[in-house]
């Protein structure tokens, strides 16, 4: 990543890498080190991140270690809903990692949904 931020840190990361979500803190090292914290929406699939020998769990708790917290995004007939969720009831979802400061409505509203 830091290849390619040429100075400048991300404002959203959106990860789908299909179960190689256990590689995403390694890739991340640089901009977490300097203390920035983008807001990440990481799709996980249990299943894969099993056959990599992690669990979808345990790398949602590596995340939020760094100052993140979670929630789950959920379609609904208005568009989608951000909800709190436990790391015993991690699926194959879409989980959304903020940190408190990036939490408050208006600036979740602010981030593009399309």
């Amino acid at each position: 990543m830091e290849r390619y931020l040429q100075g400048h840190p991300p404002d959203f990361i959106k990860v789908d890498i299909e179960g190689c979500e256990v590689f995403l803190l390694v890739s991340m090292q640089y901009i977490l080190e300097q203390g920035i914290r983008p807001p990440l929406l990481i799709e996980f699939l249990p299943q894969k991140c099993m056959q990599r020998g992690v669990t979808d769990s345990g790398i949602a708790r590596e995340v939020c270690s760094y100052g993140y917290l979670m929630r789950n995004v959920l379609p609904s007939s208005e568009g989608y809903r951000i909800v709190p969720v436990s790391f015993d009831s991690i699926g194959h979802d879409n989980l959304l990692f903020l940190t408190p400061e990036s939490l408050s409505i208006s600036k979740i509203l602010a981030l593009k949904w399309n």
